[in-house]
C-alpha cells in the first residue's frame, strides 16, 4: 500500500510538503563556522539565511540539537527584511502583492 503525503492547499491544488533536511556535510561545516565564530567573541551574531520559515525552523530544530540554538540567527530573506522594515523603517507598510493589485485597479479605474 502506498503511503499518504502530507500535503498543503494552495490557489485550490493540494501541492506536497517536502522535507529538505540540511545535508550532512554543509550542517557540519555550518556547525563548525558558528562554534569558531563564538570562540572568536568578536561580538558578532552569525545570521543564516534559509530560503523559507518551514527551512529556518528545522535549521534551528537541528542547531539546538547540536547545542547551538544560542548565538546565532536564522531566518529567511523575507522575515528577515520584514522585521528590518519594522525596526528602522518610517511605520508605513510593506505592501503585500494583493494590496499592490488593488492600488493598480484603483488607479486604472481613475
Amino acid at each position: 500500500m502506498g503511503e499518504d503525503k502530507k500535503t498543503y492547499r494552495f490557489a485550490k491544488r493540494d501541492l506536497p510538503v517536502e522535507e529538505y533536511p540540511v545535508a550532512s556535510m554543509a550542517f557540519n561545516r555550518l556547525c563548525d563556522i558558528i562554534k569558531d565564530a563564538h570562540e572568536a567573541n568578536a561580538g558578532c551574531v552569525p545570521f543564516v539565511f534559509c530560503p523559507s520559515f518551514a527551512a529556518s525552523t528545522r535549521l534551528k530544530k537541528q542547531l539546538s540539537d547540536e547545542g547551538l540554538a544560542f548565538g546565532v540567527a536564522v531566518d529567511s530573506f523575507k522575515s528577515q527584511i520584514r522585521t528590518l522594515w519594522e525596526l528602522l523603517g518610517d511605520g508605513r507598510q510593506i505592501p503585500t502583492a494583493s494590496l499592490r493589485l488593488l492600488h493598480m485597479a484603483k488607479a486604472l479605474a481613475a
